[in-house]
């Protein structure tokens, strides 16, 4: 091909696990490659764009299911966190194999897809606060019961700042699920510009 990469022949003795990423491999050999064939390529970006739009999914569905558990602290976190970085992996592999921010500041696409980018931008900022504040959340611990009256002061001021980080926190998930959910929806708008 021509991009240099070479692809193991099928029959190597290459570990089964890795056959996705060769066939992943093989995919953008077939877009980098010269050929004027452009209806393998077309078929190819299809099928990219219809593996990026089930990593959208399965991402959103880690979301939906860590905010129904947001009383269950280790699962939420857990989730939210798989839901969060499988997100921006993903905006970070659009950026990098179709130049996403540049198409999108283009203004050439139709406005279902404008929606579908600012939605889905605005979620992917307001993740940050999100983490930064549920990590802080983490870190304090549950006011426990003391006895001594300086103590309770303590703990009355931890609760307060406890409370306090939970509300924006909350804030900020929510607003960021709800650009999230919309983004998602709106993505579908996009299987005309692969």
């Amino acid at each position: 091909a021509a991009s240099g990469c070479r692809v193991p022949a099928s029959g190597s003795n290459v570990p089964h696990f890795l056959n996705p990423f060769l066939s992943l491999l093989s995919c953008c050999e077939i877009l980098n490659s010269r050929s004027n064939n452009s209806s393998i390529r077309r078929a190819v970006r299809r099928a990219l764009m219809t593996l990026s739009m089930s990593i959208a999914s399965f991402a959103w569905c880690l979301l939906a299911i860590g905010y129904l558990l947001r009383q269950h602290r280790y699962a939420h976190s857990s989730l939210m966190l798989s839901g969060i970085g499988i997100d921006i992996c993903l905006v970070l592999y659009l950026q990098l194999t179709r130049r996403a921010v540049q198409k999108a500041l283009g203004f050439d696409l139709e406005l279902l897809q404008q929606i579908h980018i600012g939605c889905s931008t605005l979620a992917l900022l307001l993740y940050f606060p999100t983490l930064y504040l549920g990590v802080q959340l983490l870190r304090t611990k549950a006011p426990s019961v003391l006895c001594a009256d300086s103590a309770i002061l303590d703990m009355q001021s931890e609760a307060s700042r406890r409370m306090s980080l939970r509300r924006w926190h909350i804030r900020f998930a929510q607003s960021a699920f709800i650009a999230r959910t919309l983004g998602l929806l709106f993505m579908f708008s996009m299987w005309k510009n692969p």
